[in-house]
């Protein structure tokens, strides 16, 4: 397994849920600052109630790439004629074509 795979797959989850952690931690910080009607007081509450919700999206895309991988090394789904990683759909101006995660090589759809 290469390490690109992984970044390819985990990569933007885990900067999610990184931005989710410090949305949380700057809210708290924020909202513990004066009364509730101030500006940085409503904008730490709304921080704080929006850090679990990107974290929990982070967990979901994460997830999702986990299943992706664990079909692709069983054999099912859209995997790589060459290395056996997961594929993903892509479509460009030639047209429809599948990106491998793992090597990096490239498949047309058209034939």
């Amino acid at each position: 397994m290469r390490i690109s795979l992984l970044f390819n797959l985990f990569g933007k989850p885990a900067a999610l849920a990184a931005l989710g952690a410090v949305a949380l931690r700057q809210g708290e910080r924020l909202h513990a600052l004066g009364p509730p009607t101030e500006f940085p007081t409503i904008a730490g509450g709304v921080m704080v109630q929006l850090g679990p919700l990107l974290i929990g999206a982070a967990i979901v895309w994460a997830l999702w790439g986990v299943l992706r991988l664990l079909r692709a090394r069983a054999g099912r789904g859209i995997v790589c004629f060459s290395c056996g990683g997961p594929m993903h759909q892509r479509r460009n101006r030639w047209g429809a074509y599948q990106h491998c995660l793992n090597c990096g090589r490239n498949e047309s759809l058209r034939h």
